[in-house]
């Protein structure tokens, strides 16, 4: 089954989110409640999308420990648990981890592989 992962910012909350769909109507629920697209990737195989928010999600909360940007009252919608706060990330860097990720899901093949590409993106620069 096919999937799109994509990125968001609200600038009223100050926060990011991560998230994936397989139906476009999950991507509006967010973008009426003040939520702009920042990044997006399709795949055919939706085990890709997966494997991007996951990458994006254990290097946000395990890697770097960042907390939640916002709360369950914040996002009636639903998704409040894949956010985190523009304080601790700039937009620039989880964008630029979005394009990582992105690139590189199509060659994941494990879990193994998939923690790798988190330990790389979690390097200093």
């Amino acid at each position: 089954m096919p999937g799109t992962v994509y990125l968001l910012i609200n600038t009223e909350i100050q926060a990011l989110k991560i998230g994936i769909y397989n139906d476009p109507k999950r991507l509006g629920r967010h973008t009426i409640r003040g939520w702009t697209l920042l990044r997006s990737q399709s795949y055919a195989d939706g085990q890709h999308a997966l494997d991007v928010e996951g990458c994006i999600k254990i290097l946000w909360f395990d890697k770097l420990g960042f907390k939640l940007g916002c709360t369950r009252e914040q996002m009636p919608q639903g998704g409040y648990t894949e956010t985190v706060s523009l304080a601790e990330v700039a937009e620039i860097d989880a964008t630029d981890s979005f394009d990582f990720f992105s690139s590189k899901a199509p060659d994941i093949l494990d879990g193994k592989q998939l923690l790798a590409l988190v330990d790389e993106a979690a390097k200093p620069a």
